[in-house]
């Protein structure tokens, strides 16, 4: 008995990350994106998209310059704005777009921790199989949390 509790505080604190990584899912879970028009001096910048979010904040720019008769996703469907425009309306969006998409990329690596934690069994029978699961998904929390710096 005296074992299990120790194991037991473990997993709730397995648990505990997978909540805090779930809300984190939450955010990144919106990977919508904005159509951007080629530009000939731009060839070499090779996004064709960003995030949509990042639209969002130039388009506040764009709405405040020429109004609101275009929507942003009426825009979108009309190829988006240019490389010129974005700079024009937002000019970090490069940098913004590039770290919006890092963390799109850390998804996966947190789905894939967030699946060991659910494949987790609580049975307290099953002590031994708790313990290898707990352990997996701490390492794989571990991992993304060094990664992540």
């Amino acid at each position: 008995m005296s074992e299990q509790k120790p194991m037991m505080e473990k997993i709730r604190d397995v648990m505990n990350e997978r909540d805090k990584l779930l809300e984190r899912v939450k955010i990144l879970e919106g990977g919508k994106r904005f159509p951007l028009q080629v530009e000939r001096r731009y060839e070499k910048d090779p996004r064709g998209s960003i995030p949509w979010e990042i639209a969002e904040q130039a388009y506040l720019v764009y709405a405040s310059r020429y109004g609101k008769s275009q929507t942003l996703e009426r825009l979108a469907e009309r190829a988006g704005f240019s490389n010129g425009e974005m700079d024009m309306f937002l000019p970090n969006w490069r940098e913004l777009s590039d770290e919006k998409d890092k963390e799109q990329s850390q998804l996966t690596k947190l789905k894939e921790a967030l699946g060991i934690v659910d494949d987790m069994e609580f049975a307290v029978d099953e002590c031994g199989s708790c313990k290898g699961n707990a352990e997996l998904a701490s390492e794989a929390l571990t991992k993304l949390e060094g990664e992540g710096d």
